[in-house]
């Protein structure tokens, strides 16, 4: 949980118009890392996926533009949930 939340605050550090930190702090949040290395692992790429896939949509059907904001913190709350719904599937 830690590596994930550290990833996120440099990536804040770096760039803190394209992550703010109520992200960083929703990952931090993130209980994944209590349940192992695979769901912590399926529910971060699960976020980064979802964001994306949402992402390309909007610029294909031309609802926004490269340099639109895309609120991140409803895909850590997606990606999470899905890493422990497969948490507790493997249980």
């Amino acid at each position: 949980m830690l590596t994930m939340v550290g990833g996120y605050f440099v990536l804040f550090l770096i760039s803190p118009r394209s992550l703010g930190f109520g992200d960083v702090q929703l990952a931090l949040d993130v209980a994944l890392g209590w349940y192992g290395w695979t769901p912590l692992v399926a529910g971060a790429m699960a976020a980064q996926v979802l964001g994306g896939v949402y992402a390309l949509a909007l610029l294909v059907f031309r609802k926004a533009s490269r340099k639109s904001a895309v609120p991140f913190g409803p895909f850590l709350a997606s990606g999470t949930l899905l890493g422990l719904l497969l948490g507790a599937a493997s249980a």
